[in-house]
């Protein structure tokens, strides 16, 4: 009878973390807390997308959609990303930075503050080019648009993904275990309370002790 009543509690407690766990991220895909960065998307001549995120900007190739490297973006935070003539354009601050395809910087001013904000998720590239960050369960897809054709270009790499789900889950089982606990502790004080104040049956021998 114990037995059945552990592993009931258990699958409580599981489904429970389960259920917390995707409260978490979906909460996480509306507001942008704890998922991948995506500060700006643009394409060369060449087809070399270039994706930045914190810190640094990833170089994908648009047929593989492989991540075949990555430059150190200059700036941190809140920056914008484009690609004029091949040469990436970052814009950060009151500074624009012109960085070439081999992270060397080749160009440096002053600006007024940022471009203008575009539609949350939608870059635009000079030649026209849209990019779109798509989210969903923490996984970010890229998606480019030429005319009417729309195909994926970057997915949030695997390793990254799971990582995540991982930490979230960890949060759940955080929240959920120890409440559980709590609960648990409280149901045997009271049942051990009520043992403690059930009368002994006249005959009845408890521990070799027989009561009259």
């Amino acid at each position: 009878m114990l037995s059945k009543h552990v592993s009931k509690s258990a699958y409580i407690i599981l489904l429970a973390i389960i259920l917390v766990t995707v409260l978490l991220v979906v909460i996480s895909d509306l507001t942008d807390v704890g998922a991948e960065v995506i500060c700006g998307v643009a394409s060369d001549s060449q087809g070399t997308v270039y994706i930045g995120t914190e810190g640094k900007i990833l170089v994908v190739d648009e047929q593989s959609r492989r991540t075949v490297g990555s430059i150190d973006a200059r700036a941190y935070g809140d920056y914008r990303l484009t690609v004029r003539d091949d040469s990436l354009v970052i814009f950060s601050g009151e500074k624009q930075i012109t960085i070439d395809p081999t992270g060397q910087i080749t160009g440096e001013s002053e600006i007024e503050g940022l471009p203008e904000e575009q539609q949350k998720g939608v870059f635009q590239s000079e030649d026209g080019t849209t990019f779109t960050v798509k989210r969903m369960f923490l996984r970010n897809t890229v998606t480019k648009k030429t005319g009417v054709k729309e195909t994926a270009v970057y997915y949030t790499p695997m390793g990254a993904y799971l990582l995540r789900l991982v930490i979230f889950t960890m949060v759940a089982c955080a929240l959920i275990v120890p409440f559980a606990l709590i609960v648990r502790i409280i149901k045997k004080r009271g049942k051990s309370r009520d043992d403690a104040q059930e009368p002994v049956e006249e005959g009845k021998t408890i521990n070799g002790i027989k009561f009259y």
